[in-house]
């Protein structure tokens, strides 16, 4: 996924991975809203890029304790 958020040309403004990130409940729970996203707070992955001016992208992934690895990716557009 980064690699080709990359291709495009993002700039990315912030990443954090594993432990760093804080406890995958929180983002899978209380931020996204998406509760199958809870899994090893190690195995978790954030970054939030800027495509360009008021376009952003968020990419969330972790793997849970089934093994099974998910990825949320959101494209954000600030409206004037």
């Amino acid at each position: 996924y980064q690699q080709a958020l990359q291709q495009q040309g993002v700039k990315e403004l912030f990443r954090c991975s594993g432990r760093s990130c804080g406890p995958s409940n929180l983002w899978a729970n209380d931020i996204f809203d998406v509760a199958y996203l809870y899994g090893y707070d190690s195995d978790q992955h954030y970054q939030l890029a800027q495509r360009q001016e008021g376009e952003y992208v968020v990419l969330y992934t972790v793997t849970r304790g089934n093994r099974k690895s998910y990825a949320l990716l959101d494209h954000l557009r600030v409206m004037d």
